[in-house]
């Protein structure tokens, strides 16, 4: 696995289109927004044919198992995120 040993920092979400009944697909969209030294943020849009219900971030940190704290994105970590970086 590329992305390993990753926590959730921050998350965000607003809710703009309420879905009342279901019935119908929703298209979840996830791209990379940033990409820091240590963490990387996600950005999430929820829509469907009614229109767009949801727009999300994280900020997810790497983690080190030893010492439990914050490292550096590794080089293939870095490539990898790269890949789905929109701006």
């Amino acid at each position: 696995p590329v992305l390993t040993d990753m926590v959730v920092g921050r998350a965000e979400v607003d809710f703009i289109e309420p879905i009342y009944e279901g019935g119908f697909d929703l298209d979840v969209a996830i791209w990379v927004a940033k990409i820091g030294n240590s963490s990387f943020e996600l950005a999430y849009e929820l829509s469907s044919p009614i229109g767009l219900h949801a727009r999300g971030r994280t900020v997810q940190v790497a983690v080190s198992m030893e010492t439990k704290k914050s490292r550096p994105l590794t080089d293939d970590e870095r490539k990898f995120l790269t890949g789905y970086l929109e701006a």
